[in-house]
Protein backbone atom coordinates (compact mmCIF):
# COMPACT_ATOMS: atom_id res chain seq x y z
CA UNK A 1 0.00 0.00 0.00
CA UNK A 2 2.59 2.20 0.41
CA UNK A 3 1.80 4.77 3.15
CA UNK A 4 3.30 6.19 6.77
CA UNK A 5 1.60 5.66 9.92
CA UNK A 6 3.42 8.26 11.78
CA UNK A 7 3.16 10.94 8.56
CA UNK A 8 -0.74 10.73 8.79
CA UNK A 9 -0.90 10.95 12.37
CA UNK A 10 2.13 13.65 12.08
CA UNK A 11 0.07 15.97 10.28
CA UNK A 12 -3.54 15.24 11.67
CA UNK A 13 -2.37 15.20 15.79
CA UNK A 14 -1.55 18.69 15.97
CA UNK A 15 -5.18 20.41 14.47
CA UNK A 16 -6.66 17.62 17.06
CA UNK A 17 -4.78 18.59 20.18
CA UNK A 18 -5.83 22.67 19.34
CA UNK A 19 -9.16 21.62 19.76
CA UNK A 20 -8.79 18.70 22.49
CA UNK A 21 -6.90 20.91 24.82
CA UNK A 22 -2.94 19.86 23.58
CA UNK A 23 -1.29 16.78 25.41
CA UNK A 24 -4.65 15.35 24.81
CA UNK A 25 -4.27 14.42 21.34
CA UNK A 26 -1.58 11.49 21.28
CA UNK A 27 -3.45 10.01 23.94
CA UNK A 28 -6.82 9.97 21.66
CA UNK A 29 -4.63 9.07 18.62
CA UNK A 30 -3.19 6.21 20.62
CA UNK A 31 -6.85 4.87 21.56
CA UNK A 32 -8.24 5.10 18.05
CA UNK A 33 -5.55 3.46 16.82
CA UNK A 34 -5.84 0.57 19.67
CA UNK A 35 -9.64 0.67 18.42
CA UNK A 36 -8.88 -0.09 14.89
CA UNK A 37 -6.00 -2.34 15.19
CA UNK A 38 -6.14 -3.60 18.60
CA UNK A 39 -2.85 -1.89 19.46
CA UNK A 40 -1.33 1.11 20.31
CA UNK A 41 2.22 0.20 18.78
CA UNK A 42 2.53 2.61 16.45
CA UNK A 43 4.67 0.14 14.04
CA UNK A 44 3.08 -2.85 15.18
CA UNK A 45 -0.67 -0.51 14.17
CA UNK A 46 0.84 0.45 10.51
CA UNK A 47 1.86 -3.40 9.98
CA UNK A 48 -1.66 -4.04 10.29
CA UNK A 49 -2.96 -0.97 8.25
CA UNK A 50 -0.95 -2.11 5.15
CA UNK A 51 -2.13 -5.59 5.41
CA UNK A 52 -5.68 -4.41 5.54
CA UNK A 53 -6.62 -1.66 3.66
CA UNK A 54 -10.15 -1.82 4.35
CA UNK A 55 -9.43 -1.06 8.28
CA UNK A 56 -6.91 1.51 7.10
CA UNK A 57 -9.55 3.36 5.49
CA UNK A 58 -11.76 2.96 9.13
CA UNK A 59 -9.05 4.77 10.53
CA UNK A 60 -8.31 7.52 8.35
CA UNK A 61 -12.43 7.91 8.36
CA UNK A 62 -12.20 8.05 11.99
CA UNK A 63 -9.52 10.70 11.98
CA UNK A 64 -10.99 12.75 9.46
CA UNK A 65 -14.21 12.82 11.82
CA UNK A 66 -12.06 14.01 14.70
CA UNK A 67 -10.46 16.52 12.35
CA UNK A 68 -14.11 17.84 11.38
CA UNK A 69 -15.18 17.37 15.01
CA UNK A 70 -12.28 19.66 16.27
CA UNK A 71 -12.83 22.19 13.29
CA UNK A 72 -16.82 22.72 14.70
CA UNK A 73 -15.16 23.28 18.01
CA UNK A 74 -12.73 25.83 17.26
CA UNK A 75 -15.48 27.26 14.65
CA UNK A 76 -17.94 27.84 17.99
CA UNK A 77 -15.52 29.04 19.97
CA UNK A 78 -14.63 31.76 17.44
CA UNK A 79 -18.15 32.60 16.91
CA UNK A 80 -19.03 33.22 20.76
CA UNK A 81 -15.56 35.17 20.71
CA UNK A 82 -16.76 37.37 17.91
CA UNK A 83 -20.53 37.35 19.96
CA UNK A 84 -18.65 39.08 23.31
CA UNK A 85 -16.89 41.38 20.76
CA UNK A 86 -19.80 42.81 19.76
CA UNK A 87 -21.62 42.71 23.27
CA UNK A 88 -18.87 44.56 24.36
CA UNK A 89 -19.17 47.24 21.55
CA UNK A 90 -22.79 47.63 21.84
CA UNK A 91 -22.20 48.66 25.36
CA UNK A 92 -19.36 50.86 24.38
CA UNK A 93 -21.54 52.46 22.50
CA UNK A 94 -24.44 53.32 24.45
CA UNK A 95 -22.54 54.27 27.15
CA UNK A 96 -21.94 57.89 26.27
CA UNK A 97 -18.00 57.58 27.82
CA UNK A 98 -16.44 61.01 26.42
CA UNK A 99 -13.29 58.69 26.36
CA UNK A 100 -14.61 56.20 24.42
CA UNK A 101 -15.93 58.33 21.88
CA UNK A 102 -12.63 60.89 22.45
CA UNK A 103 -10.06 58.11 21.24
CA UNK A 104 -10.52 58.14 17.67
CA UNK A 105 -10.14 62.14 17.66
CA UNK A 106 -7.22 62.04 19.97
CA UNK A 107 -5.16 59.35 17.83
CA UNK A 108 -6.40 60.92 14.50
CA UNK A 109 -4.25 63.93 15.69
CA UNK A 110 -1.69 62.24 17.26
CA UNK A 111 -0.41 60.32 14.61
CA UNK A 112 0.39 63.35 12.03
CA UNK A 113 1.81 64.86 15.10
CA UNK A 114 4.14 62.39 15.75
CA UNK A 115 5.15 61.55 12.10
CA UNK A 116 5.84 65.48 11.74
CA UNK A 117 7.43 65.47 15.11
CA UNK A 118 9.82 62.55 14.71
CA UNK A 119 10.98 62.90 10.69
CA UNK A 120 10.96 66.86 10.57
CA UNK A 121 11.18 68.31 13.86
CA UNK A 122 13.72 66.00 15.25
CA UNK A 123 16.21 66.41 12.21
CA UNK A 124 15.84 70.32 12.41
CA UNK A 125 16.55 70.93 15.40
CA UNK A 126 20.01 68.22 15.39
CA UNK A 127 18.28 65.82 17.57
CA UNK A 128 18.77 62.17 16.37
CA UNK A 129 15.87 60.32 14.99
CA UNK A 130 15.54 57.02 17.86
CA UNK A 131 14.49 54.07 15.86
CA UNK A 132 10.65 53.22 15.50
CA UNK A 133 9.91 50.58 13.76
CA UNK A 134 8.08 50.00 10.60
CA UNK A 135 5.63 48.05 12.11
CA UNK A 136 4.73 49.98 14.95
CA UNK A 137 3.50 53.13 12.04
CA UNK A 138 1.44 50.18 10.29
CA UNK A 139 -0.77 49.08 13.22
CA UNK A 140 -1.66 52.81 14.02
CA UNK A 141 -2.12 53.57 10.82
CA UNK A 142 -4.33 50.47 10.58
CA UNK A 143 -5.95 51.07 14.14
CA UNK A 144 -6.97 54.43 12.34
CA UNK A 145 -7.90 53.00 9.58
CA UNK A 146 -10.02 50.69 11.36
CA UNK A 147 -11.91 53.64 13.09
CA UNK A 148 -12.59 56.13 10.98
CA UNK A 149 -14.24 53.60 8.98
CA UNK A 150 -16.34 52.13 11.61
CA UNK A 151 -17.02 55.75 12.79
CA UNK A 152 -18.42 56.57 9.48
CA UNK A 153 -20.86 53.59 9.86
CA UNK A 154 -21.77 54.45 13.10
CA UNK A 155 -23.10 57.84 11.17
CA UNK A 156 -24.93 56.51 8.66
CA UNK A 157 -26.47 54.40 10.61
CA UNK A 158 -27.21 56.99 12.87
CA UNK A 159 -28.87 58.97 9.84
CA UNK A 160 -30.79 56.16 9.13
CA UNK A 161 -28.39 54.65 5.92
CA UNK A 162 -27.48 51.06 6.47
CA UNK A 163 -24.76 52.04 3.42
CA UNK A 164 -23.90 48.88 1.63
CA UNK A 165 -20.02 49.42 1.12
CA UNK A 166 -17.97 50.39 -1.85
CA UNK A 167 -18.95 47.04 -3.66
CA UNK A 168 -22.66 47.23 -2.91
CA UNK A 169 -22.23 50.64 -4.18
CA UNK A 170 -20.57 49.99 -7.60
CA UNK A 171 -23.31 46.65 -7.96
CA UNK A 172 -26.22 49.37 -7.26
CA UNK A 173 -24.85 51.87 -10.38
CA UNK A 174 -24.09 48.70 -12.67
CA UNK A 175 -28.46 47.90 -12.03
CA UNK A 176 -29.44 51.22 -13.18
Amino acid sequence: MGFSLRKLIGGIAPLIATGLGGPIAGGFVGKLLKETTGTDDVDEAEKILQADPALYLKFQTKLMEAETEQARIVDENLTARQGQVNTTMQAELVSGSKWQKGWRPFNGYMFPIAIISCYFILPISGKEVPPIPWEMWVLWASVLGVSAHSRGKEKLTAMGNQGSGILGTLIKGFKR
